[in-house]
C-alpha cells in the first residue's frame, strides 16, 4: 500500500506517464493479494472493494489530468498556452496601432494648436492696431486743439467731433473752453 501511494503522488507531482503504470502494476498485485487474502478466509470481501474503488478513483484522477495536460505542452494546458500566446500578440498589434492613432492625434491637435495660435495672434495684432490707430487719432485731434488754442490764444474754439469714443466727451469738445480756466459751472 505504502508503494502504490508513493507511485500516486509520484504521479501526481511529476506528471509523467510511467509513475501511472506503475501504479497499475502495484495495484493489480494489491488486489491479487487481497483476493488470496479474502479466499483463505483472512480479509473481507469489502478491503477488495475499497481497493478497488481507490483504483478506480485514481484512474479517473489521471484521466482528467492527462485531458488537462501533464505539463505545458499537452492538453488543454497547451490549448490555453497557445490562446495566451495568440492573445499577447493581438494585444502587442493592438497596442501598436493605438500608439500610431495616437500620435498622429497629438500631431493633428498640435497642429491645430499652432494655427489657432498664429490666427489669435494675427487677430490681436489686428485689433491692437485698430484700437492704437483710434487713440493716437484722439490723441492727434486734442493736440491739434490745444495747438490752435495756443497759437490763437481763443479759448472759444472746440474740438470737432470726428470719432465715436471717449474723446468727444473732453473738455474740447462739448463744454466752452471756460472749463479749462476753471470758469465753468455745470448746470
Amino acid at each position: 500500500m505504502l508503494q502504490l501511494r508513493r507511485a500516486e503522488k509520484d504521479s501526481m507531482l511529476r506528471g509523467d506517464v510511467k509513475y501511472l503504470k506503475k501504479f497499475d502494476g502495484l495495484h493489480n498485485s494489491m488486489l491479487g493479494r487481497l483476493e488470496y487474502l479474502t479466499d483463505s478466509g483472512a480479509a473481507d470481501r469489502e478491503l477488495i472493494e475499497l481497493a478497488e474503488l481507490y483504483g478506480n478513483r485514481f484512474r479517473e484522477y489521471a484521466a482528467q489530468a492527462k485531458v488537462l495536460g501533464l505539463d505545458s505542452q499537452q492538453g488543454l494546458l497547451l490549448e490555453m498556452r497557445k490562446t495566451v500566446r495568440s492573445t499577447e500578440e493581438m494585444l502587442k498589434t493592438l497596442f501598436t496601432s493605438v500608439n500610431s492613432v495616437l500620435k498622429a492625434r497629438i500631431q493633428q491637435s498640435q497642429w491645430l494648436s499652432s494655427l489657432l495660435f498664429v490666427g489669435m495672434l494675427i487677430l490681436c495684432s489686428v485689433l491692437s492696431w485698430r484700437i492704437g490707430l483710434s487713440v493716437f487719432r484722439s490723441i492727434d485731434n486734442i493736440q491739434g486743439a490745444v495747438r490752435k488754442i495756443h497759437e490763437t490764444h481763443d479759448l472759444s474754439l472746440r474740438m470737432k467731433d470726428k470719432d465715436n469714443d471717449e474723446s468727444q466727451y473732453g473738455p474740447f469738445s462739448e463744454y466752452d473752453a471756460g472749463w479749462i480756466s476753471g470758469g465753468y459751472q455745470p448746470g
